[in-house]
């Protein structure tokens, strides 16, 4: 039941940095909540600061209590990675949502653009703008 445990967590940080490394190499370290990880990405890329950030910590952590057969704190770890590891998935789904309504706004705005463009140079050029010598 120790060694499940141990590979469940390992497996579960592994999918968290591997988010992480993606997450930040696609919106930039400011994205990143934990400090150390956004800085350590800024110095030794966004794969790197995963790993050093997310994965060594872990595998001491499991190290440790494995080493130490405390099946107690593993069970525990392994609650908080599993209410985390829900999370992320929650957060794919939603990050998988925003880029489809900024997909759909773009595709939106690709087609209205030329026309919205040709009614406001219309409508500038026959009201005259208040730039114009008319006005002055």
């Amino acid at each position: 039941m120790l060694t499940i445990l141990a590979i469940a967590i390992f497996l579960m940080a592994a999918f968290d940095a591997r988010l992480t490394a993606r997450r930040i190499s696609a919106y930039g370290p400011k994205v990143e909540l934990n400090e150390a990880i956004a800085n350590l990405s800024t110095r030794i890329g966004s794969e790197g600061a995963a790993l050093l950030g997310i994965m060594l910590p872990n595998a001491i952590i499991i190290g440790l209590c494995y080493a130490a057969n405390w099946p107690t704190v593993l069970a525990i770890l392994a609650g908080f990675k599993i209410r985390y590891f829900w999370n992320q998935i929650q957060s794919l789904k939603f990050e998988k949502q925003i880029k489809a309504i900024t997909k759909e706004l773009n595709l939106r705005g690709a087609e209205r653009q030329p026309s919205t463009l040709n009614d406001a140079d219309a409508s500038s050029s026959s009201h005259g703008s208040p730039n114009s010598s008319d006005s002055k």
